[in-house]
């Protein structure tokens, strides 16, 4: 019997949790949905678009997610949505460079302007 309490406590206290965490992310897709855009078409036109880091594997090439950034930011500036892309990510150590290395492997945008991407800093 005095097991049998703590195991009730405890499932009653997982199913609380559980029960939250599906309240807030139910909330956070009600809440941002209308602000995520899955056209490039759809997108307003800004001055510049900031591509957040997210990896890159030790063989030098970028993650999945790092990659649908590039490709998208890429297709925002073809588009003429975004005047310049502003490349962010980690450079903590004098021998890396997240942001040079992604734009030395992102693909040049055919009749970009010089100046076009902008490599962000630690320094910023």
């Amino acid at each position: 019997m005095r097991i049998r309490r703590p195991l009730v406590l405890a499932a009653i206290a997982i199913v609380l949790t559980a029960g939250a965490l599906l309240a807030i992310w139910g909330w956070i897709q009600w809440r941002y949905d209308r602000q995520v855009l899955t056209d490039v078409a759809a997108a307003p036109k800004r001055p510049v678009a900031i591509v957040f880091g997210a990896g890159i594997r030790a063989d030098g090439g970028l993650s999945p997610m790092l990659q649908d950034r590039m490709d998208t930011a890429i297709a925002l500036y073809k588009a003429g949505k975004v005047r310049k892309l502003l490349v962010s990510g980690d450079n903590r150590f004098a021998d890396y460079n997240g942001p040079h290395v992604r734009l030395r492997r992102a693909p040049r945008c055919p009749g970009a302007r010089r100046g076009a991407r902008l490599r962000g800093s630690a320094h910023l």
